[in-house]
């Protein structure tokens, strides 16, 4: 399974409990779809960069889950479908945590390096104070 974040904005017109209907719709269709719900952020009522639909402002919420490849389309077909979302999209965070990962380890890896030659330089030290130099 992959790892996908979908941000999407609802109208702004919605109430809390109608914001919560929404996301859990989302929710329940992965969930259908055998994926997993790994957070869910809402970041309320935002000014829209430009008009949609000759509308100003949104009801911005990201999901992150997992899921397989192959039902990400479904998701985004019944997103598209609701008529209370503005706007959404769909993103494959797998190559970011790869990447994040990467560079992790070599952080890792420069620090070991950096420790080994720190504890060289200290025991050089160590044995020119017992030759008495």
């Amino acid at each position: 399974m992959s790892v996908y974040e979908t941000l999407f904005i609802a109208l702004p017109s919605l109430t809390d409990e109608e914001v919560d209907k929404l996301v859990e719709k989302v929710t329940s269709t992965v969930e259908k779809l055998e994926g997993k719900i790994r957070k869910i952020d809402k970041w309320g009522k935002r000014v829209l960069a430009y008009p949609i639909k000759k509308i100003n402002e949104g009801i911005y919420v990201l999901i992150e889950f997992e899921l397989e490849k192959s039902k990400v389309s479904e998701v985004d077909r019944r997103m598209k479908l609701d008529e209370s979302i503005l706007r959404h999209i769909i993103v494959n965070l797998d190559h970011d945590l790869k990447l994040k990962a990467r560079e992790e380890k070599k952080r890792a890896k420069k620090a070991k390096r950096r420790n080994r030659e720190e504890n060289v330089e200290e025991t050089k030290e160590e044995v020119k104070v017992e030759k008495g130099e």
